[in-house]
Parts: C-alpha cells; structure tokens; sequence
C-alpha cells in the first residue's frame, strides 16, 4: 500500500473501529477527491412494492383463499370483504371441516 492509502485506512479504522458495546461510532469523512457511491438499489426502482403484491396474490391463489384474508385490500371494498366471510367458510373450510367429521367417525 501506498502511504495515502494507509492514511486512509488507518483514519477509517480509527473511527469505525468497534466500542466495548459492539457499536459504531464517528462520522465518515471523505479525504482529497473521493467520492461516495452508494451501494444499494433503491426499491421503487427494483419495483419492491410491485414484487410484494405479487407475492400476496400467489399465496392467496396457493391456498384457495381470498387474497383479503392476507389482508390485501387493494382492490375491494366493506362490501367485497364481507361477502368473503361466507364464501370462506363454505368454500375453504366446509370441506377442511369434513374430513375431519368423517374421520372422527
């Protein structure tokens, strides 16, 4: 290494070293001409909330369930939701229910 190198690095070891209680301390300071390039994608761009939506969908569709009981209300209203109610009782959990009753018998 290079002297300005080793200057950098023994400063930025000096100040992010780890304390006694495992935490960070100090404040990065930039020397000369460098510059900060972050490292991390922002979520919007990776379309995050798009990939979260999707998920719920797929679970919902995996389990034969309304996609309202994974609380996913984006689309749907008080009265859509309370239809729903019903509509899993007789569609998902009658049949669950069932096979119970025949197999305690």
């Amino acid at each position: 290494m290079d002297k300005q190198t080793k200057v950098i690095h023994n400063s930025w070891n000096k100040v992010f070293r780890r304390g006694s209680d495992g935490e960070k301390s100090g404040i990065a300071v930039l020397q000369g001409n460098m510059k900060y390039n972050p490292l991390t994608v922002n979520p919007v761009d990776a379309q995050f909330p798009e990939t979260r939506k999707f998920n719920v969908t797929d679970i919902a569709y995996f389990f034969r369930i309304f996609s309202t009981k994974l609380f996913n209300f984006m689309h749907s209203s008080y009265s859509t939701v309370e239809a729903t109610q019903p509509a899993f009782l007789t569609d998902m959990l009658s049949p669950i229910l069932q096979k119970f009753e025949l197999e305690f018998e």
